[in-house]
């Protein structure tokens, strides 16, 4: 067999009649002695050809054109059929894996239909190299193949020999796969290529192969997979359009799963620049109003380049900003006051709200703290306070109140000590209630609270002791402040929901 000129897609086979119309996307199979006769210079230029040597052993190729030669004699009926066929089964494929797609399959249900045209065992990875799908009916005894699909994800000691050699810059979407000698020196090959488009990462693939040559149609059959498995990542939620690098692949797996085993995490964390199992950190989760066409990516920019130590990936359609602080202090949680002036000068003309987690130390817990983010946002809206940015912090105790309400009525939680100060300022026509609430959140400083209040000391000092008279408890008592905090807390909740 013999291949001669340029390659050309086509999308299916036809007889060659000189007298017909010809579109250009077919296949035209024909006898070497009628090419030489009835084919025109046009014809020769524009189409491709299957041609079947009818003339001799030693008759060569005909010039001019562009196609495949068929040197051994065949029955023109026979060789006609047999490409039909291999181009009915093409079609299946792709037909098959578009349906699988389209259906709501998942990525190994495409790639185990695939599996016949493969040949060899196949293995997809995200952009964080964790294994998304694989031949599971192709038997292989090559160790680092055996060895990634038993942990889950590729070992970082095999990433790091990949990086040396720098396969990761070699590879591109099927530009033409990398054929690279395999990572542990096995006399193996490995067939690299990535999916990904002009802005955007989506996976990696590997083919472990047993030889360093393959046939050019093998890379026209990988192609047609590689197209439908992109147009899977393509009809995904947002969160899959953002991937570019290893840790965003590593954080949204988390969110995912929030429970991976720590040897996995560890592994994986050693690719990865500036995070660790353990450290200090904060999860912001940033909503774009629903009128709003955001540049969700020219964001994620500003903020990398205003907060150090942040990284910041699309999840559920909401950026999130991992920020990582070398140290807990009450001056440094997620920002200081300067960054927050340039993000909100930054973030000025669009319509955004924020939700900042408490501070957590296990990576792992980043679910969570999306879920704190998350609920900051909800609970804000909930009681109508309508704050651009809106830390879990300062709504933590409101978001316990409003679940537990589901319940029980948060009302009939209230301490008795709190009902009797609300019924004495009613009776009396005085504001005890809210100077006593302000001094225990104060820690008892009855100086702080008379210049936050605009009054003199001394009435606090008054309104203290007249109550602790009064109701005949210790306001410095840690079970009475936390009584009137919570009952507090469920008053101004039950005002906002008024």
């Amino acid at each position: 067999m013999v291949y001669a000129g340029a390659g050309r897609e086509v999308r299916g086979v036809r007889h060659y009649y000189a007298d017909r119309t010809k579109p250009s996307e077919y296949l035209y199979v024909l006898y070497s002695s009628r090419m030489k006769q009835s084919v025109g210079k046009n014809d020769r230029k524009n189409l491709t050809f299957l041609v079947i040597n009818d003339e001799g052993e030693n008759e060569e190729a005909p010039e001019g054109w562009s196609g495949i030669y068929i040197t051994e004699k065949y029955d023109h009926g026979y060789v006609a059929d047999m490409v039909y066929e291999i181009f009915d089964s093409i079609k299946e494929l792709d037909r098959t894996m578009h349906t699988i797609m389209l259906t709501g399959g998942s990525l190994q249900d495409m790639v185990t239909a695939a599996e016949p045209w493969f040949q060899y065992p196949f293995i997809l990875f995200d952009t964080g190299f964790n294994v998304l799908a694989y031949t599971k009916n192709i038997p292989c005894n090559y160790s680092e193949y055996q060895e990634t699909i038993k942990n889950g994800y590729s070992h970082h000691v095999i990433l790091e020999k990949a990086k040396k050699l720098h396969i990761f810059q070699k590879v591109r979407y099927m530009d033409k796969p990398v054929l690279e000698k395999a990572m542990k020196g096995e006399e193996r090959w490995n067939l690299y290529f990535k999916l990904y488009d002009e802005h955007n990462a989506y996976a990696h693939a590997a083919v472990f192969l047993e030889q360093s040559e393959l046939e050019d149609g093998y890379y026209g059959i990988l192609q047609l997979i590689a197209d439908n498995l992109m147009l899977y990542f393509q009809s995904m939620k947002t969160e899959y359009k953002y991937g570019n690098y290893a840790y965003e692949s590593l954080l949204l797996h988390l969110l995912r799963t929030p429970q991976p085993s720590q040897e996995q995490l560890e592994d994986q964390l050693a690719f990865v620049q500036d995070l660790s199992l353990q450290g200090i950190y904060y999860l912001a989760v940033i909503e774009v109003g629903e009128k709003e066409t955001a540049p969700y990516k020219l964001i994620m920019r500003e903020c990398v380049s205003l907060l150090s130590q942040t990284k910041t990936i699309i999840y559920e359609n909401r950026i999130l900003l991992l920020r990582r602080r070398e140290k807990d202090s009450p001056l440094q949680r997620f920002w200081d006051p300067e960054e927050r002036k340039l993000f909100e000068r930054v973030m000025e003309c669009y319509d955004y709200r924020m939700g900042i987690s408490r501070q957590f130390s296990d990576i792992r817990k980043i679910v969570y703290s999306y879920m704190q983010g998350c609920a900051a946002l909800e609970v804000d809206q909930q009681v109508g306070k309508k704050q651009r940015i809106c830390n879990y912090e300062d709504y933590y105790i409101r978001h316990m109140l409003l679940k537990q309400n589901e319940t029980l009525p948060i009302e009939t939680m209230q301490a008795e000590i709190y009902l009797a100060l609300k019924d004495y300022d009613r009776r009396k026509n005085t504001n005890y209630r809210e100077i006593i609430v302000a001094y225990v959140k104060n820690n008892c400083n009855a100086t702080e609270i008379s210049q936050a209040m605009y009054i003199h000391r001394n009435t606090v000092i008054y309104a203290v002791k007249k109550m602790e008279e009064y109701l005949q408890v210790d306001f410095r008592d840690s079970s009475v402040q936390r009584d009137l905090i919570v009952s507090d807390e469920i008053e101004q909740l039950l005002e906002s929901c008024e």
